[in-house]
């Protein structure tokens, strides 16, 4: 949700453990600033709040892949 940000990724501890090693980004990694998570927080409320949004997403989607 961050875009550059920073932001977070959940996976076994396997696969956490080969991103710790291999990731060249891990090691330059930053949290996600409070107004980006504040946005983040709206978006989903309006989107709680609104399921417009939503079908016009899944209809342009569909639309794209037809």
């Amino acid at each position: 949700m961050g875009g550059g940000t920073g932001g977070f990724t959940t996976a076994s501890k396997a696969i956490i453990d080969v991103l710790r090693q291999r990731s060249r980004h891990y090691a330059f990694a930053s949290p996600m600033i409070p107004s980006v998570v504040g946005a983040t927080l709206e978006a989903f409320k309006m989107l709680d709040e609104n399921r417009d949004l939503i079908d016009k997403l899944r209809n342009n989607a569909k639309s794209f892949r037809t």
